[in-house]
């Protein structure tokens, strides 16, 4: 064995020894727990060192290498260095967490506070707190665990590709005949995957240990939230009215309210003097040319910002004290109660609080991060001989971002304290509300919202205000009046029909008249009534009421089409109408639509409009009879008498066909093969009402009877579309000289 080989097989063994075997997918702590002897740094740092020494292009050239790999084998090893550090970092992390839960088992249950009750508000909000603080690191620690096992599978995967490459490393070495050249690069190679596999190993550690901190640390919160559960219960019957929690908290905020009024007035000092410098430059704002004068600007509108964000969060505060002050109100009883109504107004002003305060939190981190942007691109652009004094461009950006940053930062955190403070508030006034009783709530709620919606003002017009109950009042009077329309309509059409029977399109024009002039005076009549002029619907605008036009072109269209029905009566009901070739009943003819019924059994409701066009036809217009045709081929040579007699009688003999007005038989074309025959009957109109089979059963008797009847008179019957070919006497297909067909 040559030595090279020699000294390579020697160091995949101690890596073996250092690091231990391939972890299964199963039973991954063989190789990557924290129970792993980790290498001597000692001895690391003196690999990196050599490694250092030999990134040479003469050792590259030596070994065969590119100088780049002599680099990343260098740069590997300070990584396994940092990792080994990691690993024995996260040992003690995870002895000081076996600690804490040792100590933690020890103890017998949650620790009440000194003093005796009743216990201040604060106090359970600092439970709570923690509780919470617990949740987001339990949900964090479960997103961390999640992306841990995907690492390691990645590790498991790369570590398997290692000790493959380095099996046909190995196999290349072994090979016979290879050159002292090729030898060392192969050699190489094969350290550097065995250093590839020391990596691996380590970072299957460092996750192992990582993973079974996160478990640990969650155990840690779980027992922890828990036991600060059982606490707050404890406590929540024992706390009571605290005038002395209740100032301090007003103290608290007045001492924001403090801080805040201080950066306002520092923020009209320097838009004080930034306006001043702008003007002494000419009133210059910016530009390519004049980035100085562009980062002035900014600043401006910076810190004009900044005072908005000082006034918002003053009316923060001030709302949070009014929290405090509400929140210690729902402990007092007697008396000095709040009354349910007082509750629920509380609730909805609290939800609209949260409800802002969520949208403005992310508003403002928006805009700190875009500031923030635009100052380092402008720092980016300014000269570096114009900012590096102090009281430059430079430097006065600098600084307004960070004084930006500082105070949008404590004002996220005052609205996102007062968000906090507003859920608690919600649920104590849900809390409260349950005891008060579920009976007083419900009148209390449905009272006040009644109230609040009814006088709730939709627009002014004339000095006058529309509100909501107007509204409802005239919606109510226009319910009762169609009703009362519908009535009156109906009473007036069973008047006049009973007059004139014959007759019942009279009855629906005037019932339709009657009823529309009826709605039409009681709309102004409701209008009146609740002092709405019609002038209030002017707010919908000229744009508005074309549209409303348009839109309602087909409905005027259709409803003044029913209008000529009835008038003009081209179409009446009971009618037999023919759409594409199909027959119909017209069943009923409405304001907008008629309902037409197929003689198969389709109900169809068709626009007014489309009867006055020209795709309907009306077979029982001028008569009360329906004509019926059913066409006969008979061959050439047949007696056209004989065939005429056969039909009329087979027509005679049917029981629906009328013998007034007669049926006749029509001779109606000399066809290439046949001769066609046409038979027409009628059928009652009242029948085909009742039932539209009939005209098609009609049709089927007769083509019975003919089939039956024309065969025995020796007539024979040619189907549609066959052709008759004659060829003349003698022989069809002469022959030529050959014998062969011509």
């Amino acid at each position: 064995m040559r030595p090279i080989k020699r000294f390579l097989l020697c160091c995949l063994a101690l890596a073996c020894l250092s690091l231990g075997g391939l972890p299964a997918r199963g039973q991954e702590t063989a190789g990557a727990t924290g129970e792993v002897s980790l290498p001597d740094l000692h001895r690391l740092d003196q690999e990196i060192a050599a490694a250092r020494r030999d990134e040479t292009s003469q050792n590259a050239a030596r070994l065969g290498v590119p100088l780049e790999d002599l680099r990343e084998y260098s740069d590997n090893l300070a990584v396994l260095r940092n990792l080994v550090l990691r690993i024995q970092a996260e040992r003690r992390w995870l002895g000081e967490l076996e600690t804490r839960r040792k100590v933690l088992s020890a103890d017998q249950g949650p620790a009440f506070p000194e003093g005796a009750p009743p216990y201040p508000l604060s106090l359970l909000d600092g439970i709570r707190d923690r509780m919470e603080n617990a949740q987001r690191r339990l949900d964090k620690d479960r997103f961390l665990k999640r992306s841990y096992a995907a690492d390691r599978e990645s590790d498991l995967d790369e570590l398997k590709n290692a000790q493959a490459e380095q099996r046909v490393l190995r196999e290349r070495l072994d090979q016979a005949g290879l050159s002292r050249r090729e030898r060392l690069r192969v050699a190489w190679k094969l350290e550097a995957a065995l250093l590839d596999e020391r990596l691996c190993r380590a970072a299957l550690a460092s996750l192992e240990l990582r993973m079974k901190g996160i478990e640990a640390e969650q155990l840690l919160l779980t027992a922890g939230r828990d036991r600060d559960a059982q606490l707050l219960s404890a406590l929540l019957p024992k706390v009571g009215y605290s005038a002395q929690d209740l100032e301090a908290q007003r103290h608290l905020v007045e001492e924001k309210l403090n801080l805040f009024a201080r950066w306002a007035r520092q923020n009209e000092e320097h838009q004080a003097d930034l306006t001043g410098l702008l003007a002494r430059r000419g009133g210059a704002r910016g530009g390519k040319e004049d980035p100085e004068g562009e980062a002035l600007d900014l600043l401006l509108s910076l810190y004009q910002r900044l005072e908005d964000q000082a006034r918002q969060a003053e009316q923060v505060l001030l709302q949070t004290r009014q929290v405090w002050e509400r929140r210690y109100s729902l402990l007092k009883g007697g008396d000095e109660a709040p009354e349910v109504s007082m509750l629920h107004r509380w609730k909805e002003e609290n939800d609209l609080w949260i409800a802002f305060l969520r949208e403005t939190v992310t508003e403002r981190q928006q805009v700190l991060a875009s500031f923030q942007t635009q100052v380092e691109s402008l720092v980016r652009s300014l000269p570096a001989e114009k900012g590096e004094g102090e009281g430059g461009v430079r430097s006065e950006l600098l600084r307004g971002i960070a004084e930006t940053r500082e105070q949008t930062l404590e004002t996220i955190a005052r609205f996102l304290a007062l968000q906090a403070l507003s859920g608690r508030f919600s649920d104590e006034i849900a809390s409260r509300e349950t005891k008060v009783g579920w009976w007083r709530n419900a009148q209390a709620a449905v009272s006040q919202a009644a109230g609040v919606a009814w006088e709730r003002e939709l627009w002014v017009v004339e000095g006058r205000s529309v509100t909501l109950g107007k509204v409802v009042q005239a919606l109510g009077i226009l319910l009762a009046g169609v009703f009362l329309a519908n009535l009156l309509s109906r009473i007036v059409r069973a008047r006049i029909h009973a007059n004139e029977k014959r007759d019942i399109h009279l009855a629906l024009l005037l019932q339709r008249l009657v009823y529309y002039l009826f709605v039409a005076g009681l709309v102004l009549f409701a209008l009146h009534v609740v002092h709405i002029p019609l002038t209030a619907f002017a707010f919908l605008g000229g744009a508005v009421a074309i549209g409303i036009g348009v839109g309602a072109q087909d409905f005027f269209r259709n409803l003044i089409s029913g209008l000529i029905l009835m008038v003009e009566k081209p179409v009446r009901i009971r009618d037999i109408i023919e759409i594409d070739g199909e027959y119909a009943v017209v069943k009923e003819i409405d304001s907008r639509t008629a309902h037409v019924r197929t003689f198969d059994g389709v109900d169809l409701f068709l626009p007014n409009s489309a009867f006055l066009g020209d795709k309907i036809r009306n077979r029982t217009y001028a008569h009360r009879t329906v004509k019926v045709k059913v066409d006969v081929t008979v061959a050439y040579g047949s007696d056209p008498g004989t065939v005429r007699r056969l039909m009329l009688e087979a027509a005679e003999a049917h029981p629906r066909v009328l013998a007034d007005p007669e049926p006749y038989v029509r001779f109606a074309e000399f066809q290439n093969s046949a001769l066609l025959f046409r038979l027409t009957v009628f059928l009652s109109q009242e029948e085909l009402v009742r039932s539209g089979r009939i005209l098609e059963d009609a049709r089927s008797d007769l083509r019975f009877a003919l089939a039956e009847s024309l065969p025995a008179a020796g007539i024979d019957i040619v189907p549609g579309g066959l052709m008759d070919v004659r060829f003349p006497a003698g022989d069809p297909f002469p022959k030529g000289n050959d014998g062969a067909p011509r």
